[in-house]
This record gives C-alpha cells, structure tokens and sequence, in this order.
C-alpha cells in the first residue's frame, strides 16, 4: 500500500535515501552516491503539504482503490536495478512527446538537481498489469 508518510516515518527516509544511493558508486555516478537526501525541513514540508509517501504494501491495490489508470515513475535508464528491474515488471518507457504537464515538471526538477547527468526515463504501467 502506498500511503501518506507520517512525521515518525521521516527520520528513517534519509537513511533509505543513503543506502540506496550508494551502489551508484560502482558505476561511476558518485554524485548520485554522494548526494545529499532531503533534509529533515524540506521532508516535513513534503509531509505537511501531503506530498511525501512511503511504500506499506503493494502499490497496484492502492492505484486500484482510487481508479487510476497507470502508475509512472522516472529512473536512469541504463542502471541495472533501475529501468531494466522496472520493465521486468511490465513498466514500458513513455515517449518524451506523450509526458503530460506534471511528468514534465518532475523531468525539469530532476535536471535542475543534476539528476539527469545521466540518461533517464519516464517509465509507464497499466494498473493491474503483469510484475505486481
């Protein structure tokens, strides 16, 4: 289930965020390795305004309680445990002429971040589809 973070689920984001970040190092992207999570400010403004969201069970269940259609994400493209791992799961790569407005704004703060460095991916899958 994806839900809303709650305040006590905000000081172990950062260290997911670390781990997380430091297999990037063997692939020469220490940058990605080295950056900096959010702090514990920007994170609780992310968690006040209702924008921050943690994984407690499947996400396919909670995208089906609400109608939705399709779940995206953006991700490098050519790191292993990333596009690849997602389209084993049946997510496919969204052409950058079908992103609609609110793709192109996370695809704006992810190059102004330095996230885009290397190539990334928006990435598409039909909610009830195969890998969930």
């Amino acid at each position: 289930m994806i839900r809303s973070a709650r305040v006590d689920d905000l000081p172990v984001l950062g260290d997911i965020e670390r781990a997380a970040g430091a297999a990037f190092r063997d692939l020469g992207m220490a940058a990605v390795a080295d950056a900096d999570p959010l702090s514990m400010s920007e994170l609780t403004r992310f968690q006040a305004d209702g924008r921050a969201w943690v994984v407690a069970d499947e996400a396919d269940r909670w995208a089906l309680r609400r109608g939705l259609s399709a779940l995206t994400l953006t991700t490098y493209a050519d790191v292993p445990w990333n596009a690849p791992y997602y389209a084993r799961l049946g997510f496919g790569i969204v052409a950058d002429v079908e992103l609609y407005e609110g793709l192109c704004r996370i695809r704006e703060r992810e190059e102004a971040s330095g996230l885009a460095a290397w190539p990334r991916v928006v990435m598409r899958r039909p909610v009830g589809g195969p890998g969930f």
